[in-house]
């Protein structure tokens, strides 16, 4: 069913995801985050420069699932096309913006401003990071996403010299020079060090003193990954009240800048910086506002993607006119897939809002004409 298949000369891998979003609701709102439970990641196409992929599929009925068609790189704008084929009666819709709160949030770790004092495990410094207080006026659903202040071309490079460290300490390994892998693993998290942060419901007042005085407070923490650049946490259902937002590398000493967003299902929601971060609010007064979703701004148009353009070793318009592709599902595909789709039992009760349900699905994801990482346990 996947056409193209040995046609992969695009310049930018396509492909999409389907999740699971629990029972149907009543107003859908955006996935933000993986959580890491089991099931959560329903199926997935593999990720490949053609033109067309496409992904067969067995889902539960009376289950919401949200479809994620995306490019492998950041940064790349194009238009595409999903197809969903089904045997039985299934709801496909988009998923509303303006479900959630943005509010922007920046800040450094920086030894000479004493807020570069790691996680938990550092027992006498960890309280000594970037700091936020959060007010939640009712009770609401949070996530939080933190992240390396990178440009597009510097995480590029930076995930460029990551691979090539990396791949260096597991050849000095192989060769039994256990030093030289330490070494070269320790530069490799020098580049991009191990991030994290952690949530504490409270008075909203600075953090000091010992983990263990806290940790019964703590109510969200992301993990720690290394290589890579970004990482997510998710909390249901806060009470309202206030609470304490710590940002973390995994070790102490390292300076590097960041950015967090922190979305919420409430509007009212306020953040205030404790020592020294900030807030991206665009107006003197406003701790939080609605963000309409944009494409993202750079310094310069060089830092800009280049749109997709044909390989310089093929002709892939030759390659395609040759074989009659016209880069949609032919009818020898739609008559494959009719025909697997055809032969399942349809189950009742089938109309979650996303395409679903007890039967094998048949998901198509093309577009129109025209990193490594590790986790680390913290506590």
């Amino acid at each position: 069913m996947d056409a193209n298949e040995g046609k992969d000369e695009y310049q930018h891998a396509i492909g999409f995801f389907v999740l699971d979003g629990g029972a149907p609701t009543a107003a859908p709102r955006k996935k933000l985050s993986l959580q890491g439970r089991e099931g959560e990641l329903a199926a997935a196409s593999r990720l490949a420069c053609t033109r067309q992929v496409c992904r067969e599929v067995e889902l539960l009925p009376n289950v919401s699932y949200y479809v994620l068609p995306c490019t492998v790189d950041p940064h790349v704008y194009m238009s595409h096309i999903l197809t969903v084929a089904s045997p039985a009666p299934a709801t496909v819709e988009p998923v509303p913006p303006g479900a959630w709160t943005e509010t922007p949030l920046r800040g450094a770790w920086s030894i000479a401003a004493g807020t570069a004092g790691g996680c938990p495990n550092y027992p006498d410094t960890w309280f000594q990071n970037p700091q936020y207080a959060i007010t939640l006026p009712a009770a609401a659903d949070l996530v939080g996403v933190l992240s390396l202040s990178l440009r597009p071309d510097e995480s590029e490079e930076l995930s460029k010299q990551q691979a090539q460290l990396t791949q260096a300490a597991a050849e000095a390994a192989a060769a039994g020079d256990a030093d030289q892998a330490a070494a070269l693993q320790a530069q490799a998290a020098e580049l991009a060090p191990a991030v994290g942060f952690l949530l504490f419901k409270g008075d909203g007042a600075l953090i000091t003193g010992s983990y263990e005085e806290h940790a019964p407070r703590q109510v969200a923490a992301s993990k720690f990954a290394h290589g890579t650049q970004e990482v997510s946490a998710e909390l249901s259902g806060a009470e309202p009240g206030k609470y304490t937002l710590v940002m973390c590398t995994f070790a102490p000493q390292q300076e590097k800048a960041f950015a967090f967003t922190l979305f919420a299902t409430s509007s009212s929601v306020k953040v205030e910086p404790l020592n020294g971060g900030r807030i991206d609010t665009g107006a003197a007064g406003v701790t939080s506002k609605h963000v309409p979703p944009s494409a993202p701004t750079y310094k310069s148009d060089a830092a800009k993607v280049a749109p997709p353009k044909a390989s310089s070793k093929q002709d892939s318009a030759a390659i395609r006119a040759a074989d009659d592709d016209d880069g949609k599902m032919g009818y020898a595909e739609r008559m494959e897939l009719e025909e697997a789709i055809g032969s399942r039992p349809k189950p009742h009760n089938s109309h979650p809002i996303f395409p679903t349900t007890g039967t094998r699905s048949g998901w198509s994801s093309r577009r129109r004409s025209g990193s490594r990482s590790g986790r680390r346990t913290c506590r």
